[in-house]
C-alpha cells in the first residue's frame, strides 16, 4: 500500500498482467483510503478499509427477503456472508500467498429445504456470489467424481435446526457432507453455518461458545485427531429474535495437515501443560498433545486442491511451489524435520519399491535360516545363532533390519535409475551402480524418481547452501560473500558463483520393522561437524517414505487419523541444535567426555527427561507422503504393534520405511555393513 501526504484527486486505475498464471492489480487510491487500508493497531484486517459487500438497507428492502418491512434477517445473513467470504479469502492469501484465487476450490453443501427462502439456500446463494466475484471456484454435488470424490481447499456446511425437514431425514446431504469432509485437503478448513433455536443463546466468543456450537451441530462426529477443534475460530455470531430462531453462528475449523501416532509411546505424558518457553499458542492450557499436534502442523507442507487434482489427472505429483520450498527449508532449520504431503505417487513409485524390499527380506530370512542357522524373524531361540551384519543387510535391533540390496531391489534400481540418469544426463555404468551418485549444482531432476525428485532436490540444495541475507538482496551493489569462495575453481569447479554445491545422493534403502519390534533407543545418525557454533547448516539429511499400506485409524468420514499399528518414527524437534540437546542431556553431578550419554539415560534428571519428552513429535505418514530430517536431530523408530494372524502372508504387518541418504559431495558416512559376508552370494 502506497501512501502520500500530498493531496491527490481520486483516481482508480487497474492493470492486469497475465503471466505464468499470475495476476497483479495496481490500484491508485485517494490518500485517505490508502491510510485507512493500513493494518490498524488492534489487528483489524486491511480489507475492512474498503467497506463491506453488504447492500444498503434501501437495497435490501427493495429485494424483499422474509418481509420487505423487516430487513433484519436478510441484513444478518449478508453480514454473515461478508464475514465468511472475507475469512475464506484472507485465509487463502495468507496460507499460500502465491496461489491465485482462481486456483482455489470451495465446496458448498446446502440442504436447500423448502424452496429458495430457507436460511441455508439464501446464505449459500449470497456466499456463492461473493466468492464467484473473487474468482474462487465453487463446487457442488454435480462436481463429485466416482473415482476421486470431491477435492476442495475449503468447505461450507449449513445446519438449520429451525427448519430441518429433509424428505429422507437428511441422509442424502449427510452422506455428501462426509464426502466433502473426506475430500477437503489436509490443512484446509470448513465453515459450519448454524441457525439454532436453543433456549440458551450461543455465546459470542470463547471456548465454551465453540463447544456449544459443536454440540448443536453434532460435534461428536468430528475426530480431534483429524480436526483442530481446540483452535476453532468463531468468525460470526449474532442473535436474531425472529420466529423460533435465536442465533446465527459461523464457525471455522481446520483439518490437521498431518496426523500423529498418539497411541505409541505410552510413557509419554499427553495432558500436562507445556512450559511457557515452548508454548505455541497465546492462550493458557496448551497440553503436551496439543503442542505436538501444533509442531507437526507447522512442520508439514500440504498441497492445494488444484495440485491434488492435477496429480490425479496426470498420475504425476506436481512440483512444489517456490513458496512451499522456502517453507520446507524453514521447517528443517527450526524443527530439524519436515513432512511433505502427497509428494510421491504410491502406485508408480513407492509401492513397487516396498514390494521389492519385502520380497528380498523374506528371501534373505529363508537363506540365513537354512544356511547359517540364524532366524531374524524369531530371534533368541535356543540352538539358533545370532543375526550379524552382512553386505546387503545390517541389524539395527531385534526385529528391525536395514536392507539395501538384493535381487528384486536390483531390478527396481536398474529400472528407476536408467530413466533418471537419462533425464539427468548422467553417465553411470549400470554394472557399477551400487553406491551414491554425485549430482552437480545444475537443476537436474526426475519427478518419477524417489532419489532425484525435483522438489526434494530443491529443498536439499537450498538447505545445504544458505546465503547471507545481504547476498540474497539483489541490486544492493555490495560484494557478495560467496564470491570470496575462490577454492571452488578447484577440480574443474564453476568458481565462486553462489550456485549450490554438488550433492551425494544415496541409493534407495529400507529399514524394515517387524511385528513385535520395540521402540528404538533415541539416537542421532551423524555427529556435528564442529562444536563452536550452535547450528551450522545441515550437511546430511535423510528422506523417509512408506513402502506399504499398513493398518491405521480412520474417522467416520474415512479421513486418516494416524495411530498406525506398525508405528513410524519419532523426532525430538529442535535437537539438531547443540544447545537444545546439551540442555536436555546435561549431567548434574558429572560432565565432560567421560560421561556416557545414552538416551533415555542421558536425560539425567526428571526435569531433563520431561524436557525431552515434551519435544517428541510422532508424525504419521500416509502412502505418498515423505519426511526429510536433519541427521543430527534426535529420533527413534516406534514399536511395531501390528497383530498378525497365523493365516496372514509373511509380509503382513512388516513396515518397510524407504530411505535415501543425501549429503554434501565431500561428506561420506561409513555405514556398519560387513562388506565381506553376503546373504545372496556364496
Amino acid at each position: 500500500i502506497i501512501s502520500s501526504a500530498s493531496a491527490l484527486s481520486i483516481i482508480l486505475f487497474s492493470t492486469c498482467h497475465v503471466k505464468q498464471q499470475s495476476l497483479s492489480v495496481s490500484l491508485w487510491l485517494h490518500p485517505s483510503a490508502l491510510r485507512n487500508a493500513k493494518m490498524s493497531d488492534d489487528g483489524e484486517d486491511a480489507f475492512a478499509a474498503f467497506g463491506s459487500d453488504t447492500e444498503s438497507e434501501d437495497e435490501l428492502v427493495g429485494r424483499g427477503g422474509d418481509d420487505a418491512n423487516d430487513t433484519a434477517p436478510t441484513k444478518d445473513l449478508m453480514a454473515a456472508a461478508d464475514a465468511a467470504a472475507l475469512h475464506i479469502t484472507t485465509s487463502f492469501l495468507s496460507r499460500r500467498k502465491t496461489t491465485i484465487l482462481s486456483n482455489r476450490y470451495v465446496s458448498l453443501v446446502s440442504r436447500n429445504v423448502g424452496g429458495n427462502d430457507t436460511f441455508d439456500s439464501r446464505l449459500s446463494s449470497m456466499l456463492r456470489d461473493k466468492l464467484d466475484a473473487r474468482g474462487i471456484k465453487i463446487l457442488t454435488p454435480a462436481d463429485t467424481s466416482d473415482e476421486t470424490g470431491i477435492i476442495c481447499d475449503a468447505a461450507i456446511l449449513f445446519r438449520d435446526i429451525c427448519n430441518n425437514k429433509d424428505e429422507d431425514g437428511g441422509q442424502t446431504i449427510l452422506k455428501y457432507e462426509k464426502t466433502v469432509r473426506r475430500g477437503l485437503v489436509p490443512g484446509g478448513f470448513m465453515l459450519l453455518c448454524l441457525m439454532n433455536d436453543t433456549a440458551k443463546p450461543v455465546g459470542s466468543g470463547g471456548q465454551s461458545s465453540v463447544s456449544e456450537v459443536l454440540d448443536l451441530w453434532g460435534g461428536n462426529t468430528l475426530d480431534e485427531a483429524v480436526w483442530d477443534i481446540e483452535n476453532a475460530d468463531m468468525i460470526y455470531h449474532r442473535s436474531i429474535p425472529v420466529g423460533k430462531c435465536t442465533d446465527l453462528t459461523v464457525l471455522s475449523i481446520s483439518k490437521r495437515p498431518c496426523a500423529n501416532n498418539t497411541s505409541s509411546c505410552p510413557w509419554k505424558d499427553l495432558t500436562s501443560l507445556v512450559p511457557d518457553d515452548l508454548a505455541t499458542c497465546n492462550s493458557d492450557g496448551e497440553t503436551w498433545l496439543m503442542h505436538e499436534r501444533s509442531i507437526t502442523a507447522d512442520a508439514t507442507i500440504t498441497r492445494t486442491a488444484w495440485e491434488v487434482i492435477a496429480h490425479q489427472e496426470t498420475k504425476c505429483p506436481q512440483p512444489l511451489s517456490e513458496e512451499s520450498i522456502r517453507a520446507a527449508v524453514h521447517a528443517m532449520e527450526v524443527y530439524g524435520f519436515v513432512v511433505l504431503k502427497g509428494i510421491f505417487d504410491p502406485e508408480s513409485q513407492t509401492l513397487p519399491w516396498g514390494d521389492s524390499f519385502l520380497t528380498d527380506f523374506e528371501a534373505a530370512a529363508n537363506i540365513l535360516r537354512k544356511r547359517d542357522n540364524v532366524d531374524v524373524v524369531n530371534p533368541g531361540q535356543d540352538g539358533m545363532g545370532d543375526p550379524l551384519n552382512y553386505r546387503e543387510m545390517a541389524m539395527r535391533e531385534d526385529l528391525r533390519v536395514d536392507l539395501r540390496d538384493g535381487p528384486a531391489i536390483q531390478k527396481s534400481r536398474a529400472r528407476d535409475n536408467e530413466k533418471a540418469y537419462k533425464e539427468l544426463e548422467l553417465e553411470v555404468d549400470p554394472g557399477e551402480d551400487k553406491g551414491p551418485t554425485i549430482v552437480t549444482s545444475a537443476e537436474g531432476s526426475c519427478n518419477g524418481s524417489i532419489r532425484f525428485h525435483s522438489s526434494i532436490l530443491r529443498i536439499i540444495r537450498s538447505l545445504f547452501n544458505p546465503h547471507a541475507q545481504e547476498d540474497i538482496n539483489e541490486g544492493d551493489g555490495k560484494t557478495k560473500l560467496y564470491s570470496g569462495n575462490f577454492g571452488r575453481w578447484n577440480f574443474g569447479g564453476a568458481g565462486p558463483d553462489g550456485t549450490p554445491q554438488p550433492l551425494r545422493i544415496g541409493q534407495v534403502g529400507s529399514v524394515i520393522s517387524l511385528p513385535g519390534s520395540a521402540d528404538q533407543a533415541i539416537h542421532a545418525d551423524t555427529p556435528h561437524l564442529f562444536e563452536h557454533i550452535d547450528g551450522l547448516p545441515c550437511h546430511y539429511a535423510n528422506l523417509f517414505t512408506p513402502g506399504a499400506l499398513l493398518r491405521g485409524r480412520y474417522d467416520r468420514d474415512g479421513n486418516f487419523a494416524g495411530d498406525l499399528e506398525s508405528g513410524g518414527t519419532a523426532f525430538v524437534y529442535g535437537s539438531h541444535k547443540l544447545s537444545v540437546t546439551a540442555k536436555m542431556t546435561a549431567e548434574e553431578s558429572k560432565s565432560g567426555p567421560e560421561k556416557e550419554s545414552t538416551l533415555f539415560s542421558a536425560a539425567s534428571s526428571v526435569a531433563n527427561e520431561r524436557a525431552m519428552h515434551v519435544r517428541i513429535v510422532r508424525p504419521s505418514l500416509e502412502l505418498g507422503d515423505a519426511l526429510i530430517f536433519d541427521c543430527r536431530v534426535l529420533h527413534f523408530g516406534l514399536a511395531n504393534c501390528s497383530k498378525v494372524d497365523d493365516s496372514a502372508p509373511p509380509s503382513a504387518g512388516r513396515r518397510p520405511m524407504l530411505y535415501v541418504n543425501m549429503t554434501h559431495s565431500w561428506f561420506h558416512d561409513p555405514k556398519n555393513w560387513d562388506l565381506r559376508k553376503s546373504v545372496f552370494s556364496s
